[in-house]
């Protein structure tokens, strides 16, 4: 995880505040093309079963941050929830199944760290 948070890939600056983002839901449900859609703006349907990191700069309020994005291609490790600042939960209105499982990731996520942080 060290290697993960220090790699040089990620940071721009040190002196740039990071914002942690997780992506997390079923195989086809979507996380993918969502995250390629908000960083390039275009749709591709492919779904990435390894997931990904992403970055990108973003300025909120005035202020620059550097938002990391970690796409995960399985359910979240305990890891990975005290990693993230905020979870978007990703399910297919076309399966019930991404729903329920969304919704099993979200339970275990609550386990791992306190829902009210």
């Amino acid at each position: 995880m060290d290697a993960f948070v220090n790699s040089q890939e990620w940071t721009l600056s040190r002196s740039v505040p990071e914002l942690k983002v997780g992506i997390v839901g079923n195989l086809a449900s979507g996380k993918s093309a969502l995250v390629h859609r908000y960083l390039t703006g275009t749709y591709v349907q492919e779904e990435s079963p390894e997931g990904g990191r992403f970055k990108k700069e973003i300025v909120v309020d005035g202020q620059s941050y550097l938002l990391l994005i970690r796409d995960e291609g399985g359910p979240p490790e305990a890891q990975f929830a005290m990693w993230v600042d905020a979870v978007i939960f990703v399910f297919s209105l076309e399966d019930e199944i991404s729903f329920q499982t969304v919704y099993h990731y979200y339970s275990r996520m609550a386990n791992y760290r306190n829902t009210s942080e």
